[in-house]
């Protein structure tokens, strides 16, 4: 299965191909109809479509993010221009002049270095939308959802926060910070702690090799990197169910000796040490997961 990046290269590729095939139309003069040409953008931009695609799914947002978005999209607007406009005969022949331009555009975009992304920056801004230039110390995701489940928050001022604009005080009257532990209805804060040890020493979890166990071993091993629809360290589960389709195998192999694929993610540590039923029971689980 070819990345983002791979297919956008195909698309460069064809581009290319165009272009050559345009200094024979250059040497030879210009046909009315150039249909030959036309369609080797057409198909360039088919890949380049899917790209965009891959690259948006990838990371659950519209893929502008960085230089390399940025051109890459722009490039595919140029192109899709064309084409429409390819559509009447009598101006078809222009592919040959554009043609030089999508290359160009296409190899900047692949240069290195382009593709870069920086978590810290994208923080940055947020905190400028609040007129800070420092922080945050809280983010919150989802902040809605979080409400909904009760969350809350103390002693809110003291922190720079974003998104819980729609949480609750837990010093609110209607609200304790007690509430959220079920066996403390008589501690306002941490400080009156003095130990976090349980009185007796917790049951030991057995997991059995089937689809509860495998639900246990995908949220304790695999959802801290892969998360449903969310880009964590890892590609997200939506994301994997569209490059596997059914193939709960391919899955569990790869994962017992991973190979870094995707050059804007970290390699994947080798999960060699489960069981190859549980491997294959946790990809099944992985693949039917549905939001």
């Amino acid at each position: 299965m070819l990345t983002d990046r791979q297919c956008f290269f195909c698309a460069t590729l064809m581009y290319g191909v165009s272009l050559v095939y345009s200094v024979f139309l250059w040497r030879k003069g210009f046909r009315k109809d150039d249909r030959i040409n036309y369609v080797l953008l057409l198909a360039g931009f088919t890949m380049h479509t899917v790209a965009m695609f891959m690259r948006g799914f990838s990371f659950n947002r519209c893929p502008v993010n960085n230089l390399f978005e940025a051109t890459m999209f722009v490039n595919w607007s140029a192109v899709g221009a064309y084409l429409i406009l390819g559509l009447w005969p009598k101006i078809r022949s222009l592919g040959a002049f554009a043609s030089p331009i999508f290359v160009f555009l296409g190899i900047y975009a692949l240069m290195p270095g382009l593709d870069h992304h920086d978590p810290d920056g994208e923080m940055k801004l947020l905190m400028l939308s609040k007129f800070s230039v420092k922080g945050p110390d809280i983010l919150a995701y989802q902040s809605a959802t979080e409400k909904a489940r009760g969350s809350c928050i103390s002693r809110r001022e003291a922190y720079r926060s974003y998104g819980l604009e729609e949480w609750a005080d837990c010093d609110a009257p209607t609200v304790r910070a007690a509430d959220a532990v079920a066996s403390a209805s008589d501690i306002g804060t941490t400080r009156q702690l003095t130990t976090k040890m349980l009185e007796a020493p917790a049951d030991p979890r057995i997991i059995t090799a089937d689809a509860g166990g495998a639900e246990v071993v995908y949220n304790g091993v695999c959802a801290g990197c892969h998360a449903y629809n969310v880009r964590l360290i890892g590609p997200p589960a939506l994301v994997i169910q569209a490059q596997y389709g059914d193939d709960a195998q391919a899955i569990a192999d790869y994962v017992a000796e991973p190979v870094r694929r995707r050059p804007d993610f970290p390699n994947m540590p080798p999960q060699g040490h489960i069981s190859e039923e549980m491997r294959l029971l946790v990809a099944e689980y992985m693949l039917g997961l549905d939001g």
